[in-house]
């Protein structure tokens, strides 16, 4: 595999895969400086599993959702490696357990930007153990009605085309 990455900035670089298995490949690294002692990091990851084999692209046609969640585990991957790395040069010892986020306190304009690309998070231990992924979306309706629709548990083949949903039993707050 050969890839060529180009320094876009003074802390950016884009890597494109141009020959092997997964020529197509695309990472773009943006690193915004945080004060003296801190960086945020962005990892934009596209890659290309259709080069890779017959199988790959059997499955590919078969379950076309397959696909996203490799990305968004390779973008794990990388940035972990790239903060562990980062971090154990500069000393820094994490905390045992991290506070829970407070979603309702985050930046409205920002987490709508974020929403706009479909975004989502991956927490993983340091050692790349998976704790749970987080999925977000801002909704332009009324919650009310957003809430509708997600608790419309009847008639979610409306919106998940490939599933076949069955409510057998809806009884106070619990539907089986």
């Amino acid at each position: 595999m050969i890839d060529r990455i180009t320094v876009t900035g003074p802390y950016s670089w884009r890597l494109e895969t141009i020959k092997g298995h997964l020529k197509g490949r695309e990472l773009e690294l943006l690193l915004i400086p945080r004060g003296e002692a801190r960086a945020l990091a962005f990892l934009r990851y596209f890659g290309s599993m259709k080069n890779m084999n017959p199988l790959v692209k059997a499955v590919l046609e078969a379950i076309p959702d397959f696909e996203a969640p490799v990305y968004a585990s390779a973008s794990a991957y990388h940035l972990r490696s790239y903060k562990n790395a980062a971090e154990r040069a500069a000393g820094y010892q994490p905390p045992a357990q991290y506070p829970p986020i407070a979603f309702s306190s985050l930046e409205p304009a920002t987490l709508n930007q974020l929403c706009a690309w479909h975004g989502g998070l991956i927490r993983e231990t340091p050692e790349g153990k998976v704790i749970n992924a987080v999925a977000f979306a801002s909704m332009d309706a009324p919650p009310e009605l957003v809430w509708e629709v997600m608790s419309d548990f009847e008639h979610y083949d409306n919106f998940f085309p490939d599933s076949t949903t069955v409510v057998e039993q809806r009884k106070d707050d619990e539907v089986i």
